[in-house]
């Protein structure tokens, strides 16, 4: 099975995840020459922290994703295989023999994001690495991920990460 054990945390503990997280990504944008050193140690210090304030699976208070649902799990396998092609709620709701409202609905449940977040932000994932690995053109990149145009691509790319797509890929070279 795909979740044999999710660890599950407190809304206090998730914020403290999630700061852990934001001091990482601090770190790795300074680039100093300790950065790679600093980070080892800030992944233990998270790993740590994750281990040591998971929640018991039965406790009520638990955040998501709280349960492991094989449909859902299958969808997010073809979101992946079709990453590059339009993709629906209706579309995915078939897939998994779902009404499109139950499945918008359990796919929130299980996950804590709605269907279109969740596939943007695997989007905007694989074009980082596409910036990162390749010399692909933004056209290209946004073609290979599933915008609709390379402009489209660059505006909602600037939007979550506040720089440009080519500022992105030149950081991510250096």
């Amino acid at each position: 099975m795909f979740f044999n054990h999710i660890c599950r945390f407190s809304k206090d503990t998730q914020a403290k995840v999630h700061a852990l997280f934001q001091e990482m990504l601090e770190e790795y944008e300074r680039n100093s020459p300790f950065s790679q050193f600093i980070l080892k140690g800030m992944l233990c210090r998270l790993y740590l922290t994750m281990y040591e304030e998971r929640l018991p699976d039965s406790d009520e208070d638990a955040l998501l994703p709280a349960a492991y649902d094989e449909r859902i799990y299958n969808a997010i396998m073809y979101i992946e295989e079709h990453l590059s092609e339009e993709l629906s709620l209706t579309e995915l709701a078939d897939h998994v023999s779902l009404s499109a409202p139950y499945f918008s609905k359990l796919f929130k449940e299980v996950l804590g994001s709605s269907l279109s977040e969740y596939i943007t932000n695997t989007r905007l994932q694989q074009a980082q690495i596409l910036l990162g690995q390749t010399d692909l053109s933004m056209e290209k990149i946004a073609e290979k991920v599933g915008f609709a145009n390379g402009n489209y691509f660059c505006n909602v790319f600037k939007k979550r990460y506040g720089v440009a797509p080519s500022e992105f890929r030149r950081s991510a070279r250096e």
